[in-house]
């Protein structure tokens, strides 16, 4: 009971009190079944007035409890709403996290994958070549016509002029420097037709030409039917001083070079361009073919570079604590790169920069194709 229900059945109990005290005060004359009705009634009527006072309190307590309950009612509502908005937040941002954990691991597997074939395609594009090796065992002929391959080895004596080698009509040329005074050159001959019978005679019909600063070769044409599984070529593998100039140009085939410090001119048509530690002044073109650049040391030693590709991707590798003048760009292509350096806003084709110290330029452009620049 509260306070206010006792002060209503207080006020009850007094007015009843009080009618009784007032019929006490009435004269004895009166008749006292009569005083006992009108305090009775008296009593019943205060009795009845307090009851009215306490269920009016009652009434108002029990508003008060339903305000209460519907307050508190709200009050869950309120809070289950915000208990489901939390859980939807909740699982909003679980699923953001598990849709990029599974990016992450999608670009960490794809990032491998990619690692791996560079790595694989580095070191065939950059694997060592000795003198003692034997290139024939490394060829393989068609099921479908006979082959057969030799060797012919020509020492020449450092020429005075550049070294000027021709692998037309099919061939490509790898130059490597060593340090010795003279020039090796090891023209790689390979013949197919029908049979392997049939391709071993055309050997003797192949003529290798090194002489001077000049290296070339020439053989037979295509026989009179126009059969195309009747052919040969010769591919050049040629170790020169360092510091040499050489001139080189290939035709179905590729031009590498490695370790070379002079001028050199590199073309090839149909082939790709490869560059492992070289310096001194490098130009180079390609058609229908890709450039491969692997940097050495911690700076470019000489003139420059600049090589440029028609058709075909740009792939530098360079040291992270290198230091040149950097110009690389494709027409159109993709650029991706993971050296420490900003790519132009809205010029994602190419980029223009110094590494380090700065230095000589290195220019690489290609006009459909892309470019990667990875550090090593």
């Amino acid at each position: 009971m509260t306070s206010r229900h006792f002060a209503a059945l207080l006020a009850a109990v007094t007015l009843a009190l009080g009618a009784t005290a007032l019929a006490a005060d009435q004269p004895a004359t009166h008749d006292p079944h009569r005083q006992a009705q009108a305090i009775a009634r008296d009593v019943e009527r205060a009795v009845r007035q307090a009851m009215h006072e306490v269920r009016r309190e009652i009434r108002d307590v029990v508003r008060d409890i339903d305000r209460h309950d519907d307050w508190w009612r709200g009050f869950d509502r309120q809070q289950a709403r915000e208990a489901r908005a939390a859980s939807r937040t909740a699982a909003r941002e679980a699923a953001r996290s598990a849709r990029t954990v599974s990016r992450s691991a999608r670009t960490a597997e794809r990032d491998a994958r990619d690692a791996a074939r560079d790595a694989e395609r580095e070191a065939r594009t950059f694997r060592q070549v000795a003198p003692t090796d034997d290139p024939c065992a490394e060829q393989r002929g068609s099921r479908d016509r006979g082959h057969a391959c030799e060797v012919r080895d020509t020492r020449l004596g450092a020429p005075g002029s550049a070294l000027t080698v021709d692998a037309a009509p099919n061939g490509g040329i790898r130059v490597e420097a060593w340090d010795q005074a003279d020039v090796l050159v090891r023209a790689v001959v390979q013949t197919w037709d029908e049979t392997d019978e049939a391709a071993r005679a055309l050997l003797p019909q192949v003529r290798v030409q090194a002489a001077g600063a000049s290296v070339s070769a020439d053989g037979p044409d295509r026989d009179g039917n126009g059969r195309w599984n009747r052919g040969w070529s010769v591919s050049f593998r040629i170790w020169a001083p360092r510091a040499m100039a050489v001139d080189l140009r290939a035709v179905n085939g590729g031009v590498s070079l490695v370790g070379m410090q002079g001028h050199s001119r590199l073309r090839t048509t149909n082939g790709g361009l490869s560059l492992d530690d070289v310096g001194g002044e490098v130009e180079g073109r390609t058609t229908n073919g890709g450039v491969q650049v692997r940097l050495g040391g911690s700076r470019w030693e000489g003139a420059g570079l600049s090589l440029e590709s028609t058709n075909g991707g740009v792939t530098m590798r360079v040291p992270r604590d290198y230091s040149a003048a950097l110009d690389v760009s494709t027409v159109n292509g993709g650029f991706r790169t993971d050296l420490p350096i900003d790519l132009p806003e809205g010029r994602r084709r190419s980029v223009r920069t110094t590494l380090g110290a700065g230095g000589p330029m290195l220019k690489v452009q290609t006009h459909n194709g892309g470019v990667r620049l990875m550090a090593r």
